[in-house]
């Protein structure tokens, strides 16, 4: 009976022996495909950003070409040019004195509110039109206040200076 006994747990130590050898293969297999895997997915991203960053620059190309054709029929300096990382431009001229005026009369008398920027950027908004622009503002709402800002220093006023700085 004894021999039977370890007979019966030499075959239960090698069945365990080799349960955990089946299961250390599947454990190194899962591995090995999640290693796979994530290599394809870091491989995707590379390539993903690479394609945006070549779409950027033949953006930023195009761009720098549309921004030379509008220099030459602006005064020099009147314009400013606000480039987005994706290539994208705004380009603001000054403001025209009425506009302006409206835009600080309503800040000395309440306070400014997105669309008081809004107005003072449509009126001296020189690229893109004016549906492209709002297209490009709902992606990038926080774009108004650097394109407000430059047509602010567009119209003469500077905040360095007002400040004493």
């Amino acid at each position: 009976m004894e021999e039977h006994a370890e007979k019966q747990d030499a075959i239960k130590d090698a069945e365990t022996k080799q349960r955990i050898e089946e299961l250390e293969i599947q454990i190194e297999e899962s591995r090995k495909r999640m290693q796979k895997k994530a290599e394809l997915r870091e491989l995707q991203r590379s390539k993903d950003k690479i394609e945006i960053e070549a779409a950027a620059q033949k953006m930023r190309e195009e761009m720098g070409d549309v921004f030379d054709t509008l220099e030459s029929e602006h005064p020099a300096n009147s314009l400013r040019r606000i480039d987005y990382d994706d290539g994208r431009m705004v380009v603001v001229k000054k403001p025209k004195q009425l506009s302006y005026m409206r835009f600080i009369q309503k800040g000395r008398n309440e306070e400014l509110t997105s669309k008081d920027c809004d107005t003072l950027i449509k009126d001296s908004l020189v690229y893109p039109d004016v549906a492209t622009y709002n297209k490009i503002h709902e992606e990038l709402p926080g774009m108004q206040t650097e394109i407000c800002n430059a047509c602010v220093e567009l119209a003469g006023f500077r905040a360095k200076k007002a400040m004493g700085k």
